[in-house]
């Protein structure tokens, strides 16, 4: 059979179910199960910044579309707009552990906390082995590190009870509540991801 032919062959080859039996190997918790969602999520974001000028007229289900196929491609089941308690941006699942992340283009902090609140008080339950998340900021504009800095500075003045850790370097941060429904602790990390491009060798 011709190597260009469109049409499948018997060598042909779904490598999902590898992938799925390696997601096996590693997880064994809860906290194995996050942990690889969140260091799948950084690598993401990272080629998502380094390639900013490709998510420029994307809209924020289109640019969600993009990190969800990212988990699908090694086996996670990813999925958008899942109805629990609403229409979620991400829920991904694995057996009975279940991780949901909420996505906001940053237009306005009361935008972002639109966002906040829809992750921590309508879809996520809080309850063990479904108890961490993150929120999403897409964010267009200049001066990432500022909007960060304003976005927690946003969080202290409206949650006196969140708990934070951070580091004024970085543009991420985990957050701490204890959630509305659960009564347990609730656990964010707050994701910055700067997409700005504005190139200024433009016409030269």
């Amino acid at each position: 059979m011709s190597r260009l032919t469109l049409h499948s062959s018997t060598s042909d080859k779904d490598l999902t179910p590898i992938f799925r039996s390696i997601l096996a190997d590693n997880i064994d918790s809860y906290s194995d199960f996050t942990g690889m969602i969140n260091v799948q999520l950084r690598r993401i974001i990272k080629a998502m910044i380094r390639n900013a000028e490709q998510f420029q007229d994307l809209n924020e289900d289109r640019i969600t579309f993009h990190i969800i196929s990212q988990y699908n491609a090694i086996g996670f089941q990813a999925q958008h707009g899942v109805m629990i308690g609403g229409h979620v941006d991400i829920s991904i699942s694995y057996e009975e552990y279940l991780w949901l992340g909420e996505a906001k283009i940053h237009s306005s902090y009361t935008t972002l906390q639109k966002g906040w609140e829809q992750l921590t008080s309508r879809y996520s339950t809080g309850m063990a082995d479904e108890d961490d998340g993150a929120f999403l900021i897409y964010n267009f504009n200049a001066d990432a590190l500022s909007v960060t800095k304003a976005w927690r500075e946003h969080l202290i003045s409206n949650y006196p009870g969140l708990e934070f850790e951070f580091d004024d370097a970085d543009l991420n941060f985990p957050t701490k509540n204890t959630h509305v429904r659960s009564g347990r602790p609730y656990y964010v990390t707050h994701y910055n991801i700067p997409l700005h491009h504005d190139p200024k060798d433009r016409g030269m």
